[in-house]
């Protein structure tokens, strides 16, 4: 069932049935095994962030100052917090596809820079890529030597592609014990399957915050799963997806990589004169720097195995939310 934003609270009440019964019960009479009285509630967590006409983010507000709706109906907020030191892991994605004829090096570069700069202690991060094939670079890992050492590897793989115009599959032993698989190839861009594969096999079991990020012109070709599933997906495993187009001229993609992002709380990028790499990466650092983390119980008649849409206001004027679109059930 796709209602991974949930998370179950137990409350145990053990303590005041022992103290009842010990202001009752008789001299040398013994003492019972506390009782525990389990409560099971369900909460749908959803992080956003607030930004004035300026675009400057907004971080001094107060639970007061916002209103949930969940399919057009006010939900009563139970949890609020500022989430700026909660774990994070982040999903780097590259597209290695014929089409994305960029320097692989300099992405490498920038995100290694970008590792150093938002990993904090108890933060975590992984690699993938995509063309022909989807292939896990690097699993989940909090060594920052085993993803410098991964991404030492990233050229490696457009090289090959450029040179041989064919499907590429390598194996690479990491010094952790994990294994980097290089996998690509000409004829395909299998975007949807990534962002599918990272979130439900990575990411959807993992607490704390998580964010994907997909470096890629966003044309999809030959994935197995849609837009809608990959959004889906994304979501279900409560990640937030941020799209960076490294090409020179943006194509029909950035509206695919716009749709991706926009539903599940994340912004797109496209690199150009305007906007560098290393800007759009310094950009979604902000952002996960500046979230509000907000719970709420979901009605108890609202229907299961559906998409519920969320909507998060702010009650002061000129200020824009960014959440995701919503939930499974």
């Amino acid at each position: 069932m796709y209602f991974s934003p949930v998370h179950r609270a137990l409350a145990v009440l053990a303590a005041c049935a022992a103290l009842a019964f010990a202001q009752t019960r008789t001299p040398g009479e013994q003492a019972p095994a506390p009782s525990v009285i389990r409560v099971d509630v369900e909460l749908v967590n959803l992080l956003c962030t607030v930004q004035d006409r300026s675009g400057a983010y907004v971080n001094n507000l107060s639970q007061e100052d916002f209103l949930v709706l969940e399919d057009g109906r006010r939900q009563p907020i139970t949890h609020f917090a500022r989430q700026t030191d909660q774990a994070l892991t982040v999903a780097l994605l590259f597209d290695v596809s014929w089409s994305m004829d960029t320097s692989l090096s300099a992405e490498t570069d920038d995100a290694r820079q970008f590792f150093r700069s938002i990993l904090r202690p108890g933060d975590s991060a992984m690699l993938a890529g995509f063309a022909a094939y989807v292939g896990l670079w690097q699993p989940v890992t909090s060594s920052r030597q085993e993803l410098e050492q991964a991404l030492d590897h990233v050229p490696e793989v457009g090289k090959a592609l450029r040179d041989k115009r064919m499907s590429v599959m390598s194996k690479t032993a990491l010094p952790g014990g994990g294994m980097m698989i290089m996998l690509g190839g000409d004829g395909g861009s299998k975007l949807f399957d990534v962002v599918d594969m990272v979130s439900t096999q990575q990411l959807r079991q993992l607490p704390g915050r998580k964010a994907i990020i997909a470096l890629t012109d966003g044309q999809d070709e030959g994935s197995e799963r849609t837009l809608k599933e990959a959004v889906r997906s994304a979501l279900a495993a409560d990640a937030i997806l941020f799209g960076i187009d490294p090409k020179d001229q943006a194509g029909v993609g950035m509206d695919i990589l716009k749709e991706l992002s926009s539903q599940t709380g994340g912004s797109a990028f496209h690199i150009d004169k305007h906007t560098t790499l290393d800007a759009a990466l310094r950009a979604i650092e902000e952002q996960l720097r500046n979230q509000y983390a907000i719970g709420y119980a979901p009605p108890e008649n609202s229907k299961k195995g559906t998409f519920h849409k969320v909507e998060v206001r702010v009650n002061k004027p000129g200020l824009t939310v960014r959440v995701r679109s919503g939930y499974f059930r």
